[in-house]
């Protein structure tokens, strides 16, 4: 495949605008990770999560992305530190009620990042939080000494020192980089045999690949890949032309195309833009 160009193709996106708030800023990565990484989120301020205004019933819903989050607790200094899987549902962001005074930092992974690291098996993690530890070496110490910057820049610039020496351009194997191509290419519209036959294998082969890799069949993310890329395009117009949608999208009619936006974002394609705007909840 050569050069990793897949973020050309896909931007995932949240269900809300980031607003103003310096509890919660997204900065993406330098040029040589955003192949990688979709952004560094976090707090460029120690902060309440349930006073400051970006976390109050946040909508989470599925952009085919992971992360590595770190929360440290300021009174305890006790830091938590979570890997959180792909999922395939949306949620209402919630937080324990002895998180008052909390410090965050995350990185966003696209999903066809999982390949290029250390090998671990993802099958089975579908809509879970792991214990990062065993994907990511060293992570304790890291975390340590990431807290003790100052500043979410200077965070951030630890973060990818530690993060670059972990990808291997060699490691992800080539039939996973042609499907994810060609899945990115048609925006998540397809069947499996045609992944089958641009990566020369068969449908079992392409499941087991698909579930040890990023922990979901590739039809799955397919669905995935084709919600967000509506949402994206629905972002971008700031409407929803419904026939061109469906066509282009390969639904069966209108009613199909709101039934499977809303079982991954929980609101319609016109209460998620009614939403997305300034003052929307």
């Amino acid at each position: 495949m050569g050069e990793v160009r897949f973020h050309r193709l896909f931007a995932p996106q949240i269900a809300a605008p980031p607003g103003q708030d310096p509890s919660y800023v997204s900065v993406p990565p330098s040029p040589p990770l955003r192949p990688y990484l979709r952004c560094f989120w976090g707090s460029a301020v120690d902060f309440d999560p349930h006073r400051a205004p970006f976390y109050a019933d946040t909508l989470i819903v599925p952009d085919a992305c992971c992360d590595l989050l770190l929360v440290r607790d300021n009174r305890s200094g006790r830091i938590e530190r979570m890997f959180v899987a792909l999922s395939d549902r949306s949620q209402v962001d919630s937080w324990d009620a002895g998180c008052t005074d909390i410090s965050v930092f995350g990185i966003r992974l696209y999903f066809w990042t999982l390949g290029f690291l250390p090998s671990f098996s993802f099958a089975g993690t579908l809509n879970q939080v792991l214990p990062p530890c065993e994907l990511f070496p060293a992570l304790e110490e890291f975390s340590e000494r990431l807290f003790a910057r100052n500043g979410f820049r200077e965070r951030m610039r630890l973060a990818e020192a530690y993060f670059f020496p972990l990808l291997d351009p060699h490691r992800a194997p080539a039939a996973f980089l042609e499907c994810v191509d060609l899945m990115l290419c048609r925006r998540g519209v397809g069947a499996l045999e045609d992944l089958a036959e641009r990566a020369h294998y068969s449908g079992r082969q392409l499941q087991r690949l698909f579930l040890h890799t990023v922990g979901v069949p590739p039809k799955h993310l397919m669905n995935l890949i084709r919600y967000q890329c509506l949402w994206q395009q629905m972002l971008r117009a700031g409407r929803l032309d419904y026939p061109d949608a469906v066509a282009a999208y390969g639904y069966a009619d209108q009613s199909h195309l709101i039934a499977d936006f809303k079982k991954y974002h929980s609101l319609t394609p016109t209460a998620a833009l009614e939403r997305w705007r300034p003052g929307g909840r």
